[in-house]
This record gives C-alpha cells, sequence and structure tokens, in this order.
C-alpha cells in the first residue's frame, strides 16, 4: 500500500500519531489563511468541536495555540475572529513575487524613472598603490630612530665616522 493511502483528508481529524489539537490548528489556519477575510468571525468551540468529533478542550487548544500566532484574535463576550494579516519576517531568500503572492498579495513594477548614466573609473585599492623601497640609511640602520651613532654638528660620529644621513 502507498504512503498517500495513509494521509488523512485536509478537512478531517483522525486518530494517529499526530496529536488531534495539531490536525485541528492546520485545518483551522488553512481555513483562515484561504478563506476567511481579516476581522471575520470562525465558529464557536461548540460548533467546531461538533463538525470535526473533538472535545472542546481540543478545540480551545487549537484556537489558542493560533491566538498566540497571532492569526486569531479573542474577544471577550464577543467571538474569536480572524486577526490582520501579519507581514512574516523570513530567514531565508525567497523571490518577491513569490512571496508576496504567498501572502495573498499581487506584487506589480512600476518603472519611476529611467535614464542612462556612466560609471565612475574604478577606484585603486591599497594593493595597487605603488610600494615604497624598504627605508635604509647611509649606515645601514633600519629606521633614523635606531641609528645607534649619533651625529655631531660637524656631520661626523662620536668615533669621527660619517655619520648616518637620517639622524643629522
Amino acid at each position: 500500500m502507498s504512503a498517500a493511502a495513509h494521509v488523512p483528508p485536509p478537512d478531517r481529524v483522525v486518530n494517529g500519531p499526530t496529536p488531534k489539537h495539531a490536525q485541528l490548528r492546520e485545518i483551522l489556519r488553512r481555513t483562515v489563511e484561504r478563506e476567511l477575510p481579516p476581522g471575520a468571525p470562525i465558529p464557536s468551540e461548540r460548533e467546531l468541536a461538533q463538525r470535526y468529533g473533538v472535545s472542546r478542550l481540543t478545540v480551545r487548544s487549537a484556537i489558542g495555540k493560533l491566538v498566540e500566532e497571532g492569526l486569531l484574535a479573542r474577544v471577550r463576550g464577543k467571538g474569536t475572529f480572524t486577526a490582520a494579516r501579519r507581514m512574516e519576517l523570513q530567514l531565508y531568500l525567497m523571490s518577491f513575487t513569490d512571496d508576496m503572492r504567498r501572502r495573498g498579495l499581487t506584487p506589480t513594477t512600476e518603472v519611476v524613472s529611467a535614464a542612462t548614466a556612466v560609471p565612475p573609473p574604478p577606484r585603486r585599492t591599497p594593493s595597487a598603490w605603488p610600494r615604497a623601497p624598504p627605508h635604509t640609511t647611509s649606515c645601514g640602520c633600519a629606521t633614523p630612530t635606531a641609528c645607534p651613532w649619533p651625529s655631531n654638528a660637524a656631520g661626523t660620529t662620536r668615533a669621527g665616522l660619517p655619520a648616518c644621513s637620517s639622524s643629522t
């Protein structure tokens, strides 16, 4: 027998591995998302329990979860109503058109303005800049501040050698 033979009809609650409140919650979710406009009342708990052959506690559990999710709203003394559609945040990328259609909206495109422009020349990156040769002094020191041979006013070191050109 195929696996499809074990899948219950989408509008019935059956005994099985999926809890009844979860089955009913998905049935109500589909009904709210596809058939009922925002602000429309849903049937009473008693009517839903009778229609789907489950207890009122099961119905209350399914509705409570949908209220927590923001799909339904309870109004004391009036009933339970479909909530205004919320825009969902998604953590995955989808095409804009598919995303809007999935939310029940109709995507459109409107050209606000059009122009032809020449792009600016590419910027030079630090890796493309010319490299300076490593600094060396006349005495072979790597930097002027590291030169151990201080010079005097005559341009020679105390030892009488020519002074480091960077320390003068």
